[in-house]
């Protein structure tokens, strides 16, 4: 009798547990879009201390799916055009675009290419950063860009912008606003290098090499909403690799 309780129990018990296990599963379903392979690659790239690392992550996701649906280089107005169409059809750019929106403007664009030699110091006293935060961003590009015109590998590019992230995070002289275009752009930085370092021939593939541009673009950018710091920096940064 007390063997047959005991059963009887243990299958309550097992059934129990299965009604629990199908609960969970199916109020807690596993993302459609995330697969092992796209978590290695943003896993490799990413920096989760950096609050804004889902900027570089959506920068290079619209730059993938632009080039899925344009092959041959546009005129600046109808790349720009493009560049939109694709940022809305994108459902993580949707989800940060703020009620008022700026969409990137060709002659921004063009400037950026035109002058991308000398206009570093331009758009940075524009920006809006305060006078620390602009040296610290000045001399963050010019050792990045001196890293990424050698032949040093993306992990030593990436732990150099890591710890920039991590001088940004802990420095007391930068508020807020500072913060977040630093880290905004430097996100951008980021997974720029990495197309670079993953594809360094120019114009043999769809992912770009370096792009300067595409930094002004999320600098300038990014005083307004992490979504137009995006957008422009997406524009600029094709534009330049045309």
């Amino acid at each position: 009798m007390k063997n047959l309780l005991l059963c009887l129990l243990l299958v309550f018990f097992c059934a129990s547990c299965e009604v629990e296990t199908a609960k969970f599963e199916s109020t807690h379903p596993l993302p459609e879009a995330v697969t092992l392979g796209q978590r290695s690659l943003t896993d490799s790239l990413s920096n989760s201390n950096n609050p804004y690392d889902y900027c570089g992550q959506l920068f290079l996701e619209l730059h993938q799916a632009y080039f899925v649906g344009v092959r041959d280089s546009l005129a600046l107005d109808a790349l720009v055009l493009a560049v939109e169409r694709v940022s809305e059809e994108s459902a993580g750019f949707t989800a940060i675009k703020p009620r008022v929106y700026q969409a990137p403007l060709p002659e921004r664009v063009r400037y950026f290419v035109t002058s991308k030699d000398s206009c570093l110091t331009t758009v940075l006293d524009g920006s809006g950063l305060s006078e620390a935060a602009a040296s610290s961003f000045n001399a963050f590009v010019l050792e990045y860009l001196s890293l990424c015109a050698s032949s040093a590998d993306y992990p030593s590019i990436y732990s150099f912008v890591y710890h920039y992230e991590a001088t940004v995070l802990g420095d007391l002289r930068f508020n807020a606003f500072d913060q977040k275009v630093l880290l905004i752009s430097s996100s951008v930085a980021r997974y720029s290098a990495a197309a670079k370092k993953k594809r360094p021939k120019k114009n043999t593939d769809p992912a770009w090499e370096f792009l300067i541009c595409g930094i002004y673009g999320s600098l300038e950018g990014a005083a307004s909403s992490p979504a137009e710091a995006v957008t422009l920096a997406l524009a600029a940064a094709i534009a330049e690799n045309q």
